[in-house]
C-alpha cells in the first residue's frame, strides 16, 4: 500500500506545530523536497523531523536506501541527511489527503439524510432523556434505518488475525487465495480486500498508517484504543474540510467541528467509568504522544471520547465467544443507534451488515406513530436475569 504522510494541515510545522500563519513576521513554510508532502518552519526542524521520524517515511527513502543529497552517510538504512526544502503554498497540503476528506464529506451528508429522514425523529422525554420515534407506522419487517459508524476498528484480537479484513471482517475463506488481502507494508499491521475495500478506505489509513506503526503495541494489547485514533483523525479531517471550502480561512485549526461536536455531545457517564480512565491513562498518554500539534485535543476531551465508546459502541462483523457478552470482530460508533433504548421487550432489533462495517436498524413487529423504537443491548434475552444484568452493566 502505498505510504502518505500522516501530517495534513495546510500551515503547521511538522517537527513542532508552529502556525506560520500565526506567528510574527509571518514566513512560508518549507516544503521537504524528497516527497512533498510534510513542511517545516526552518531548515533546523526539518533536519530534526528527519534524523527522529522522517527518514522512515519519505517517499524518496522509501523505495531507495538514499536520500538524493546523500553522500556522506555510511549506513544506507539510516540515512541522517535529509533532502532540500523548497518553499510552497501551505494550501497544497491538503491535496495529500483529498481522498480521506472526501469520505468525511460523504459521511457527514450520510448522517445528515439519515437525521432528517421521515421514519423517525428524536424527541425530549422527561427521565429518559434523548429518545427515538417512530414518525409515522412502521410496518414488521420494515428496515428502519441503516447506518455507518463515526469510527469504527478490529478488536485486538481480530487485529491478531493474519486472514481477514480489517475493515469489512470478510474472511480469506470468502476468496479464492490469500493474496485477495493487502497487508500495508508500512505499519504491517492492517490489510484490507484487495478489491472489496474501496480506494476511500485506503485513503483513510494513508491518514493513520504513521501512527499505527508507532502505537501498534497498544492497539494489540489494549481494546478501543484505535476507535479513539480515528475519531481525532475524522475531527481533523472535519477541519481540513472546513479549511478547503472556507477560502477566507487560512489556518484549519480554527475550524468548526459541527459532527465532531455531535459525538461529544452523546452519554458518556464519566463519573460511573473512574476506574476505566484510570486503566487507560498510560495508552491516551502514548497516543497523544504520537499525535502532531494539528491533531491533539485535551487529554480530558480523550478520556471523555472513551467514555462515550465504553457507553455507545457497537458490536461489527461475526460474534464470539469471550463469554455473555458478544464481542464481534471490530466495534463502531454509530451516533444514531445509539440513542435507541434498550428494552427487554423490544419492538426492532440491530444487526451488524456483512462484509461492511454499518448497523441495520430492522422492525420485530408494527410499531405506531409516536411510539419509541427500543432494541435489545444484551445478546440474547433468555440468558439468565443475573447474566442479563452483568450484560447490561459491561
Amino acid at each position: 500500500m502505498e505510504w502518505e504522510v500522516a501530517v495534513g494541515c495546510r500551515d503547521v510545522c511538522s517537527e513542532c506545530g508552529a502556525s506560520a500563519e500565526g506567528a510574527a513576521g509571518a514566513v512560508s513554510l518549507q516544503q521537504c523536497g524528497g516527497c512533498g508532502q510534510v513542511f517545516y518552519c526552518c531548515r533546523e526542524h526539518q533536519l530534526a523531523h528527519w534524523k527522529r521520524l522522517h527518514r522512515y517515511q519519505c517517499k524518496k527513502n522509501h523505495h531507495t536506501t538514499t536520500t538524493p543529497l546523500s553522500s556522506s552517510s555510511t549506513n544506507t538504512n539510516t540515512d541522517t541527511t535529509a533532502p532540500a526544502t523548497a518553499t510552497t503554498n501551505t494550501a497544497t497540503t491538503l491535496t495529500a489527503h483529498s481522498d480521506a476528506i472526501k469520505h468525511f464529506q460523504r459521511y457527514a451528508h450520510a448522517l445528515g439524510v439519515l437525521q432528517s429522514g421521515d421514519v423517525f425523529k428524536f424527541e425530549q422525554v422527561p427521565s429518559k432523556g434523548n429518545v427515538c420515534l417512530a414518525n409515522r407506522p412502521i410496518t414488521v419487517g420494515t428496515i428502519i434505518f441503516e447506518e455507518e459508524p463515526y469510527a469504527s476498528a478490529p478488536s485486538a484480537r481480530t487485529l491478531r488475525r493474519r486472514d481477514v479484513c480489517h475493515y469489512c471482517y470478510k474472511g480469506v475463506s470468502s476468496n479464492t487465495t490469500t493474496s485477495a488481502l493487502e497487508r500495508c507494508k508500512h505499519c504491517n499491521l492492517l490489510a484490507f480486500c484487495s478489491t472489496g475495500c474501496s480506494a476511500e478506505v485506503k485513503a483513510m489509513h494513508t491518514v493513520e498508517c504513521e501512527f499505527v506503526r508507532r502505537l501498534k503495541h497498544v492497539f494489540l494489547n489494549t481494546e478501543g484504543v484505535l476507535v479513539l485514533l480515528r475519531a481525532l483523525v475524522m475531527r481533523h479531517l472535519e477541519k481540513l474540510s472546513a479549511g478547503q471550502l472556507n477560502t477566507k480561512h487560512t489556518d484549519a485549526s480554527n475550524e468548526p467541528t459541527p459532527v465532531f461536536d455531535r459525538i461529544m455531545r452523546m452519554e458518556a457517564h464519566m463519573d460511573r467509568q473512574k476506574e476505566l480512565c484510570v486503566s487507560y491513562n498510560s495508552a491516551i498518554e502514548e497516543l497523544l504522544s504520537a499525535l502532531p500539534a494539528a491533531m491533539r485535543v485535551p487529554k480530558e476531551t480523550v478520556y471523555q471520547l472513551l467514555c462515550i465508546c465504553s457507553v455507545n459502541q457497537f458490536s461489527l462483523g461475526e460474534p464470539g465467544t469471550d463469554g455473555p457478552v458478544l464481542a464481534g470482530d471490530g466495534v463502531g460508533l454509530f451516533p444514531v443507534s445509539a440513542v435507541l433504548s434498550h428494552s427487554c421487550v423490544e419492538n426492532a432489533v440491530h444487526k451488524s451488515l456483512p462484509h461492511r462495517p454499518a448497523l441495520e436498524i430492522t422492525a420485530l413487529a408494527n410499531i405506531e406513530a409516536n411510539t419509541e423504537i427500543v432494541i435489545t443491548y444484551i445478546g440474547t434475552p433468555l440468558y439468565p436475569t443475573h447474566l442479563r444484568q452483568l450484560e447490561l452493566y459491561h
